[in-house]
């Protein structure tokens, strides 16, 4: 799948640890109006990226297409529509 340094919508279905790499490994579906629309798709993260199963957020994937990596959450998107700024932690 064609996800190369991209800002996209995406629904989190699925989330794990993966402890070898100790990165984070999330399985999503496409929420960004086009032709990915719907499409499923796998991404790793590291730790300190927080998002959860369930959720919906905008976010920001690395240049490599081969191996996707979300770098940065832009924002939550609340059901209805509406999207909520990303805090950091305290």
């Amino acid at each position: 799948m064609p996800f190369k340094g991209q800002e996209i919508t995406i629904h989190v279905r699925k989330g794990e640890l993966m402890k070898p790499q100790r990165v984070n490994q999330f399985e999503f579906t496409v929420r960004t109006p086009g032709p990915l629309f719907e499409e499923v798709g796998l991404a790793t993260a590291d730790p300190s990226i927080n998002i959860r199963e369930g959720h919906t957020y905008r976010v920001r994937l690395n240049e490599d297409e081969g191996n996707p990596e979300i770098t940065e959450v832009l924002v939550e998107v609340i059901d209805g529509g509406g999207e909520t700024e990303t805090t950091e932690p305290a």
